[in-house]
Parts: structure tokens; sequence; C-alpha cells
């Protein structure tokens, strides 16, 4: 079957005023929470209908209406994991941006905001704790000896994230077998290596 596709530039081409493109975000539903939140705080900015206490109020809200409860269920289920990272980190950007980078002495907003945030880093550090169990776990159960790469994956990225400090295991992430610490026993024997390029590889 051929089906005929014709270029939005040429013949079916719209056409809208500035009244109608202006008004674009009011016409389109954002597609998950994270851009949702992301959509409204924009429209704010863009339209300058928000003071820094508006926006303050959203970032809050986001935190609490959507982004507590992913970072409680990705401390429980470590498939939810990288969802959670991208929505973690475009509200601490956000918020470092439009609340935290006013300058001037701290008031009561940027107090909330800092407390808000770290709270929100010790759950994100908790999720990757869960992610790193989750992974050995399976990895030492016979045959998912290759989850073993998954963990160090997400031992490597906690680490460039700096998530250890956020711990009262300042070394969790650190002494994993992926630095060769050998901590945790990987599979019924296997063991993790150094590889003669960089990186680990896992002998059986």
């Amino acid at each position: 079957m051929t089906f005929p596709i014709t270029h939005f530039s040429g013949v079916m081409g719209g056409g809208a005023s500035s009244a109608n493109t202006a008004n674009m975000m009011n016409l389109n539903t954002a597609c998950n929470s994270q851009s949702g939140q992301e959509q409204w705080i924009a429209l704010l900015i863009r339209q300058g209908l928000a003071t820094r206490k508006d926006l303050w109020t959203s970032f809050y809200e986001w935190y609490e209406g959507t982004l507590s409860p992913h970072l409680k269920a990705a401390a429980e289920n470590d498939e939810l994991l990288w969802l959670v990272t991208r929505e973690f980190l475009a509200w601490v950007g956000m918020l470092d941006k439009y609340i935290l980078s006013e300058g001037g002495a701290p008031d009561s907003i940027s107090n909330h905001a800092v407390k808000l945030r770290n709270k929100g880093w010790r759950g994100f550090a908790r999720a990757y704790v869960n992610g790193v169990n989750r992974a050995h776990t399976r990895c030492v159960t016979p045959f998912r000896a290759f989850q073993a790469v998954r963990m160090m994956k997400v031992g490597g990225v906690a680490r460039d994230l700096g998530l250890d400090q956020w711990l009262d295991d300042k070394d969790f992430f650190t002494k994993l077998p992926l630095l060769g610490g050998g901590s945790r026993p990987l599979h019924p024997g296997g063991h993790l290596e150094r590889s003669d390029g960089p990186g680990y590889r896992l002998r059986l």
C-alpha cells in the first residue's frame, strides 16, 4: 500500500495569527508530569506572570505532588531509576536557576528551597542505593551474573553525581567491587577484576 504524505509547509499547510501562536502552550497538554510542570513554569516566566514567590510555589508543588512520590517509588523499584533521574535533575537545575541564583542575602524562600533540595538529594541517593542492591541481588542469583554490569553502571552514575555525601555510609558507592574493593560477592565462583583496558570484567 502507498500512503501519500504531504509536507506541512506545502499543500494543507496551516496558518495562525500571532494571538494563536502566543497561546499555543495553553492548547497543548504535556504527556507526563515532568513536561507538564516544566511547561507551566516556562509559561509563567515567558508571559511575566510570576513573582519569585509564585515560582517557588510551583517548584514546591512539583516536588510534593509528583517528584517526591516518584523518588519513593524508585527507592523500591529500580526499574524507575532512570526516569526519576531525569526528572529530579531537571527539577534541581530549574530550581537553582530560577530560585537560588538570584543572589543577595538568603531569604525565607531560598532557605526553604535549599532544605527541600537537600531532602530531594537524600531521597535520590536512596533510590540509587536500591538500584545497586537490587542489581547485586539479581547478580548473585545463578545465571544472572550479567547484572554486575548494571550494578557497575548504577554505582558509577551515583559516584559521578556525588551521592555518597547524602548517605550515612559515605563510602557506599566507592567500596563496591567495581572499584576492586571486593566487598560484595558477585556470583558463585565469580569476581570482578581489572581488565587490560579501562574498566573491569567479570570472571566466572
